[in-house]
């Protein structure tokens, strides 16, 4: 997939965006930056978008504000996100629920630190991130946390945001065609999670070389690395062919449970196994072999080539003077292409 070109104060035209669940839900949501909410901006969600407007915290403002999580039961449904605490309005609220007082509500979750300046219960729901660590927790909570992040752009900003479901006319959850076509009779911006994903493995380094070694195969040197990385607690093991510089031709590879670790070559439909692609490499037709163990969570294909960039970065860092050139991937049995 080729992420399109976002300029951080172009994402939120009119100061709001759409974010599209490519991920998991395949639900569209209005989005805006909690800090900057507005009447107008709220009943413009609440009239397009038509579902429930939650606002997108971060666990030290949950914890801040002594929001406790909602249980099970008392009228929500098993549907209902596992990460909403009660519903608030700010202190200052009469009914709370005109769009003025929720958005009122939305910029002082960020701006106070004294949990009585809320009401309990309330008309906005707060929605609490799972952490930092947006490749293990991709839902709308923290990919709308991450893209406020983005958009402001300052390692000091504690992010909120704001967003909607999106409803079709007949009050369904509205499909993604319907969803692009809100955006475009609005002229708002549509992003998708995956895109937001994207954003943030080029906005942070998710690989970390954790031991290095060398071994001889057929009396020939081989390099070897042990790379921790956000996708899984396993981490990766990387096979470099010293003599490569620059790299051109990368793999990666999955652990083939029968060919690798039993040695039974001819019981599985993998035409080559780790120890023939290490040959390969000997042979001066692959320069490096990224091996994923079987246990491992699956690197989503989409991911592979900005991996490769990092791990080009931190080869360069740790062991290489001469520049490593752009790579490619070749597809060979279980080894897995990158386009």
């Amino acid at each position: 997939m080729q992420l399109k070109k976002f300029n951080r104060h172009d994402v939120l035209k009119d100061s709001l965006t759409i974010i599209f669940d490519d991920v998991s839900t395949e639900t569209g949501y209005l989005m805006g930056i909690g800090d900057d909410a507005t009447a107008d901006d709220v009943n413009f969600m609440a009239k397009y978008g038509k579902g429930l407007i939650y606002c997108c915290i971060t666990e030290e403002i949950a914890e801040r504000l002594q929001l406790p999580f909602l249980q099970k039961g008392n009228g929500f449904s098993e549907n209902t996100f596992n990460n909403m605490t009660v519903s608030i309005d700010f202190k200052t609220s009469t009914t709370g629920i005109s769009t003025f007082e929720r958005a009122d509500t939305i910029r002082n979750i960020n701006c106070t630190t004294n949990p009585e300046d809320f009401k309990r219960p309330g008309h906005i729901f707060p929605l609490v991130s799972n952490g930092t660590n947006l490749l293990k927790h991709a839902r709308i909570t923290e990919a709308s946390i991450e893209l406020a992040r983005y958009i402001k752009n300052d390692p000091d900003y504690e992010p909120t945001s704001y967003v909607c479901e999106i409803l079709n006319k007949a009050g369904e959850v509205a499909n993604q065609k319907e969803v692009k076509q809100l955006a475009d009779d609005h002229g708002l911006e549509m992003i998708k999670i995956s895109e937001i994903i994207e954003l943030y493995l080029k906005e942070n380094h998710v690989m970390e070389i954790v031991e290095q070694t060398n071994f001889s195969l057929f009396n020939q040197p081989l390099n070897v690395y042990r790379v921790k990385h956000e996708f899984s607690p396993t981490p990766l093991t990387v096979y470099l062919n010293p003599r490569s510089s620059p790299i051109t031709n990368m793999i990666f590879y999955q652990e083939c449970l029968v060919g690798d670790l039993l040695g039974l070559k001819n019981k599985c439909d993998c035409p080559k196994h780790l120890k023939g692609h290490l040959v390969s490499m000997l042979n001066g037709e692959l320069d490096c072999v990224i091996y994923q163990r079987n246990d491992a969570s699956s690197i989503p294909s989409n991911y592979k080539n900005l991996i490769v960039n990092q791990l080009k970065q931190l080869f360069e860092k740790e062991t290489y003077t001469d520049p490593i050139t752009s790579t490619h991937l070749i597809s060979e049995g279980r080894a897995l292409s990158i386009h």
